[in-house]
């Protein structure tokens, strides 16, 4: 079982809505409530999202996760990300 919640992970504010989430809930809600703020190019997007993906893998092993675990969740976001025509 995952755990999301680590004893000092503080609740983050979101930058957009103001909404104070912790642990997964805020890299879902980063993901996902708002959608990436991403250009019109293709090239431009892929390298956004490239870029993003091992500060997302390091903020996964921030919040407790094991880097397999991190991993397997990087991968199926990375997955979904390209369905959507991210990357």
């Amino acid at each position: 079982m995952i755990n999301d919640k680590k004893p000092n992970d503080k609740p983050k504010k979101c930058a957009l809505c103001g909404k104070e989430l912790q642990g997964i809930a805020a890299v879902a809600h980063m993901l996902v409530a708002h959608g990436p703020p991403v250009p019109a190019s293709r090239r431009k997007r892929r390298a956004k999202v490239v870029a993003m993906l091992p500060r997302l893998h390091r903020r996964l092993e921030e919040m407790g996760f094991a880097e397999e675990q991190a991993h397997r969740i990087l991968r199926v976001v990375a997955e979904e990300l390209r369905k959507l025509g991210m990357v």
